[in-house]
């Protein structure tokens, strides 16, 4: 029978699927395929497909060709620097996350096997990388390790950047690679795709020399891509529980009037959505604000007011905060009842450069914080910052206290004096701004603290950023938890104390700067600098002045006085009535050691007017730790590696009828109080943070430093 030509279009697409189907599924000859490099560079084949080469590849290596590749580079000529990479690595956090039980599933069985398994970034940079020992030492002459950029811009074709290419699982075969540098290698990736809306997110590999190669290896690879996907989902999950909990355990989870939110993730998708009443989130369209939908691009969103400006014009009528400690978790955007007086709204915008991404608190008001108590080191502590911000030298102050003591009240308090000082002879306001030495990357800490120019490093801003001392000029800078400064930017701070003047990164431009530098720190600097964690000339530079604010338990009865300031604060603000506190509840909160000092103290008043039904409160109505009596034993397994063990610890804490911890250092009562905490809170870790006066993200941070896992006995 003779074949009859196709005779209608949906035949000739079934021919030329098949003949693309036979086109892939070329047998691999080494010498053909190198013949066919090698007339592809001179030109000869370069637009007809050889019959030894498989179509992913000959469109791969027009590509490569097409894009000004070398095609005698013997390494990718693209490694970012550690800057770089420690800032890429913070933007794929989840995706890394997300990859470990299949990195180390895999990456154990492949010792002795000569092959790699690396995962890489929607860029093609590699971001993690495991395996046989020889077969990484290689991989590090051509740049096949951690930071090394291996997309098809950098390096033609090749399993990462082909498969990032074409969105496909691909492997390629030692003489397929388009460079010469490369053709000793074999490697098969898969690309991995946000569950969210399908887009690409890296690309996972298994590379090594050609003897490796096997045609499992497809199906290896891209399992593990489908894995680590199912992963990403599960994160995603308890990414956005956290983001709730967040949310419900922040002043802004405090709804009232009817009003609705919207909870945005880190990458500005819609996490939830609840409407209120009447606060036409209804009117707008379900696609806008369905769950996965993206509303704003949070990478270039850094400060609430960004967030506003991004947000569609139908929706600019909310509140926002934003949830997170190091880095944005994500934000709430808070929709007022429209039939609610604007009072209701918690913060009008687009506000003046208010940023709480960056704790860059621009506070122009005249509103000086109200330090309540007559402890007489209070009292000298708030006569001392008048009598620093009233005189016209450029003293450094250093503020020491315990967290939750109140040390930002004092900070504010010296912008105030400041402003009233500066108003007797200009009517410019003076900036005050705060910078969270521990709420920064260690990457990230130079520009942010002196600015940068454009181009000075990847990431940077196109027209270039102000620091935090050129903000503050003229004014008052803030930097909290200092001794969370990076020693390695200790000496370059130093310098811009002393010379008053600061230079942006990329930049020799001497910028003069006059301010006023207020420090505060939870820990002991002197014994940081014994310990070598903080420069001694930096510490002298930075305490010409040092305030100590009293922990709570020290401070008598303004206790009470502070209880009452809350109660009336809190009764004002939620149009609640007062609370009634029996004789013998004052005598409790006198009695209690406050771990978490005033930050605590404010979150209980709090919990009491939200929970209790009634407005008298008994000492049953405290919590256990606060009432004093014995509390329910929960056994709790630590997970303790070491070099000889790796078996799971179980441990009873019994703080009220057991033994006592042994406490040898500051970790080990850190640890302890933490431990005692969860057992007063049952396990209800919202509760064990209000109760430390830490945010629910620290406290995640504390159990993971501590290994603490719960479990309940029963």
């Amino acid at each position: 029978m003779v074949a009859q030509p196709p005779n209608n279009a949906s035949d000739k697409t079934r021919t030329m699927k098949q003949s693309t189907a036979v086109r892939e599924n070329i047998h691999y000859n080494e010498l053909q395929v190198m013949d066919a490099w090698e007339r592809f560079l001179t030109g000869s084949e370069k637009e007809t497909q050889p019959d030894n080469v498989r179509s992913i590849i000959h469109e791969s290596w027009h590509r490569s060709a097409s894009k000004g590749i070398d095609a005698q580079f013997k390494q990718t000529p693209s490694n970012l620097d550690h800057y770089e990479l420690e800032s890429r690595k913070e933007n794929y956090e989840t995706l890394i996350k997300a990859s470990d039980k299949t990195f180390s599933n895999i990456g154990k069985r492949l010792n002795g096997t000569e092959a790699m398994l690396v995962l890489s970034d929607k860029e093609g940079t590699i971001i993690k990388a495991t395996g046989d020992g020889s077969t990484i030492n290689a991989g590090r002459d051509i740049h096949l390790s951690v930071g090394g950029v291996w997309n098809e811009n950098a390096i033609g074709t090749n399993a990462i950047g082909t498969a990032l290419c074409t969105g496909k699982p691909v492997f390629v075969h030692a003489a397929e690679h388009f460079c010469a540098g490369i053709k000793a290698w074999t490697c098969a990736g898969a690309p991995i795709r946000d569950p969210a809306d399908g887009t690409v997110l890296g690309v996972i590999d298994l590379s090594g020399p050609p003897n490796i190669f096997q045609k499992h290896n497809m199906a290896l690879i891209a399992t593990a891509a489908r894995e680590i996907e199912e992963a990403l989902i599960e994160c995603n999950y308890i990414d956005r529980l956290k983001l709730l909990d967040e949310f419900f355990n922040s002043t802004s989870g405090l709804l009232v009037n009817g009003e609705g939110f919207i909870i945005l993730d880190q990458h500005g998708r819609v996490a939830f959505c609840q409407d209120g009443s009447n606060t036409s989130l209804l009117a707008v369209s379900k696609d806008v604000i369905r769950q996965g939908a993206q509303l704003i691009d949070m990478k270039k969103a850094k400060t609430d007011n960004d967030i506003f400006n991004a947000l569609p014009e139908n929706l600019r009528y909310c509140s926002i905060d934003i949830l997170g400690n190091k880095k944005i978790d994500g934000a709430v955007l808070i929709f007022p009842n429209k039939k609610t007086s604007k009072k209701s709204i918690k913060k009008s915008f687009p506000s003046s450069a208010q940023t709480t991404f960056n704790n860059l608190n621009q506070d122009n008001g005249n509103n000086e914080p109200n330090i309540v108590g007559d402890d007489p080191a209070v009292l000298k502590a708030i006569d001392a910052i008048k009598r620093i911000a009233n005189s016209p030298s450029n003293t450094a102050v250093l503020i020491e206290g315990e967290t939750g003591t109140g040390k930002e009240l004092f900070a504010k308090l010296m912008h105030c004096q400041v402003q009233n000082h500066q108003n007797k002879k200009s009517k410019n306001k003076p900036p005050f701004v705060v910078m969270n030495c521990g709420a920064i990357s260690k990457e990230l800490f130079g520009g942010e603290l002196f600015g940068h120019v454009s181009g000075s490093f990847t990431g940077a801003l196109k027209d270039g950023k102000a620091g935090k001392f050129e903000l503050a000029n003229g004014g008052v800078l803030c930097l909290d938890e200092i001794g969370e400064l990076p020693l390695d930017i200790q000496p370059f701070l130093l310098r811009v104390l002393e010379e008053r003047v600061v230079y942006r990164i990329g930049e020799e431009k001497a910028r003069p700067i006059n301010l006023k530098l207020v420090s505060s720190t939870n820990k002991d600097l002197e014994q940081e600098v014994s310990k070598g964690h903080f420069r001694q000339d930096l510490y002298y530079r930075i305490s010409s002045v040092t305030i100590s604010i009293p922990p709570l338990r020290e401070r008598g009865n303004d206790i009470l006085k502070i209880i009452d300031h809350f109660n009336h604060e809190i009764t004002q603000e939620n149009s609640l009535e007062p609370l009634k506190f029996s004789p013998q509840v004052k005598q409790q909160f006198l009695n209690y050691s406050w771990p978490g000092n005033v930050r605590e103290l404010k979150n209980l008043i709090e919990n009491l007017h939200l929970l209790l039904p009634h407005r008298n409160v008994e000492v049953s109505d405290l919590p256990k730790n606060i009432q004093g009596g014995a509390v329910p034993t929960i056994t709790l397994q630590n997970n303790f590696t070491n070099e000889t063990s790796n078996q799971q610890e179980e441990h009873t804490l019994q703080p009220s009828t057991g033994e006592p911890m042994t406490v040898e250092t500051l970790e080990d009562a850190e640890k302890e109080m933490v431990l005692q905490a969860i057992e007063n809170k049952k396990g209800n870790l919202s509760q064990v943070a209000k109760q430390l006066g830490i945010s629910r993200p620290t406290l995640y941070r504390k159990l993971d430093l501590y290994n603490i896992k719960r479990q309940y006995s029963s």
